[in-house]
């Protein structure tokens, strides 16, 4: 019998009446037909998950199975028998100059006495679970410190010692439980966090985001995931989800705009080697609001909802970076 393990695959679908998988990332990637010797060891993986949504009734949770964590999502197909779709976490963290950031960034992430809010965004599958934990990683060596992860589910296996210190893994109890989980992160004299996706709330819950603004203006290193077509997409999805748990989006924005450290945002490229290999190039696009040059008009300008100057401000900032960094 075949292992799973053994599979290369980024997403496997297990349905009544189907199984397939995705050898590439990314939506567009072709689905393909799981070979017969593989069968067997999935139907093992299919009855873990049936025990799992079963017990729970949980519709995203994390498989360990094999030495490998898979993050699981579930559908109910039309006669209600669940399709589960697991999504394989990489076996290794690709190394911080893969990420292509900018060396502001690179400085922001190094800077001990750095605070505030980094998000790391984008359309689903370009990365940004990875840049933000490789990011979190580099940061945990660079400044030395140890580091929480709070997730729900757990989509890395990253727990443990990298360098001297130690990054501790949190599971999160839906959206709604990141309230309680930022608050024993405060407890735990935790200053550096993986915060994982803000999102909004589950079944008419609040989201996740008001939890993270506030730790930032705590004083902690925030590093988080959203969705967002662009910059400005983002900051006002931001605005939206926050203002769930605040009196109105006046409030939002004033908080946003006081805890918000940097915007990444990122979008993969698929190419083709010469030699037919595939590769990955990263693509960025960054509003620093660290930067003392013109962090106060960006500051200023998400507080005041004028969102229609934001492009201007991001184009002039990467501009000045870009000239700035090519000066020999």
């Amino acid at each position: 019998m075949a292992k799973l393990r053994d599979l290369p695959l980024t997403d496997l679908y297990i349905g009544s009446d189907h199984i397939e998988y995705r050898d590439k990332p990314g939506a567009h990637a072709p689905r393909l037909v799981v070979p017969e010797e593989y069968r067997a060891d999935i139907e093992a993986v299919r009855a873990k998950c049936n025990e799992l949504f079963r017990d729970h009734r949980r519709y995203e949770f994390a498989l360990p199975y094999d030495g490998v964590l898979y993050r699981v999502g579930v559908m109910d197909d039309v006669t209600f028998e669940p399709i589960f779709v697991l999504n394989r976490t990489p076996d290794e963290l690709p190394p911080f100059d893969a990420l292509g950031l900018p060396q502001y960034i690179e400085r922001l992430l190094a800077d001990p006495s750095a605070r505030g809010l980094v998000v790391f965004a984008g359309d689903q599958r370009q990365g940004k679970t990875t840049s933000a934990t490789v990011s979190l990683v580099y940061r945990m060596v660079e400044v030395g410190t140890d580091a929480l992860a709070l997730q729900d589910p757990i989509e890395c296996n990253i727990g443990g010692m990298h360098g001297n210190y130690r990054l501790y893994l949190q599971p999160v109890d839906g959206v709604t439980g990141y309230a309680k989980a930022s608050q024993r992160a405060m407890r735990f004299g935790m200053t550096t966090i993986l915060y994982g996706e803000i999102r909004r709330g589950d079944h008419g819950g609040r989201s996740n985001a008001a939890p993270a603004l506030d730790l930032a203006e705590a004083g902690c290193f925030i590093l988080a995931t959203t969705h967002g077509s662009t910059i400005v997409d983002t900051l006002t999805r931001l605005v939206e989800m926050t203002s769930e748990s605040m009196t109105d989006a006046n409030a939002a924005r004033a908080a946003l705009s006081k805890a918000l450290a940097a915007v990444v945002w990122q979008e993969l490229e698929r190419f083709s080697r010469p030699d037919g290999s595939q590769g990955i190039r990263v693509h960025t696009q960054v509003l620093d609001v660290t930067d003392p040059q013109d962090a106060d008009a960006i500051r200023a300008t998400i507080k005041s909802g004028n969102f229609s100057q934001l492009p201007t401000l991001i184009q002039s900032q990467a501009n000045r970076k870009l000239w700035s960094s090519n000066v020999l």
